[in-house]
Formats: C-alpha cells, structure tokens, sequence
C-alpha cells in the first residue's frame, strides 16, 4: 500500500475518532457544554434542541469521512473543530484548551490537503 494511501487512512481514522467521540458526547447533552451554547447566546429552551442537532452532524462528518471523505466536509469539519475549540476560552477556560484541541481541526484539514493533492 502506497505512503499517501496509509497516511490518508490513518487522519481518516483520526477524524473519525475525533467527530463520533465528540458526537456522542454531545448528542447524549454532556452537561458542562451547555456553558459553551450560552456563550454564543443559545439558551433554553433551544439549548438542548442546537446541542442534539450538533451531535448528529458530527456524527455524520465522522461517518463520512471514514466511509468516503469528501473535500467540502473535511473544510467543514476543520472549520467547526476550531470554533469548537476556541469557544472554550471564549467562555472563560485556560487557552491551553484550545492549543490542546489543534489536531481536532488540524486532522481534517491534513486530509483535505492530502486529497486535494490528489485529484
């Protein structure tokens, strides 16, 4: 199997790793990432409503991008990993918590480089 191939499997496992852990924690309502919601001015009764609906996409990015990655998604998917880093100190947390959560949003960015390389 070529390098590319490898390399290009191993951030596909790693994005999905990342999206279907945060996922599910998301879409099962962990309870200190309501703070985060009320940061951005999502508050009940539309906090638990955002907070499901954020679990299902990121579900379905990690799906996706394991079972057939598609360069638009991964865009998506870097995008929404940084903003979901940065609002951690945004909303008053150390920024060690967002340096912490780079391979989150630069993951996917790898691989849609790798792919777009590519095509």
């Amino acid at each position: 199997m070529p390098m590319q191939s490898i390399v290009q499997w191993v951030l596909r496992i790693g994005v999905f790793g990342i999206f279907a852990g945060h996922g599910w924690y998301v879409f099962n309502l962990r309870p200190q990432w309501f703070a985060y919601l009320h940061t951005v001015g999502i508050n009940a009764p539309y906090d638990t409503l955002a907070m499901r609906c954020i679990g299902m996409m990121d579900l379905l990015i990690a799906a996706i991008t394991l079972i057939k990655p598609v360069k638009q998604v991964l865009l998506l998917a870097a995008c929404w990993a940084f903003l979901t880093a940065l609002i951690r100190p945004v909303s008053g947390e150390n920024w060690l918590e967002f340096i912490e959560r780079a391979g989150n949003w630069a993951c996917p960015l790898a691989l849609y480089f790798l792919m777009r390389k590519k095509s």
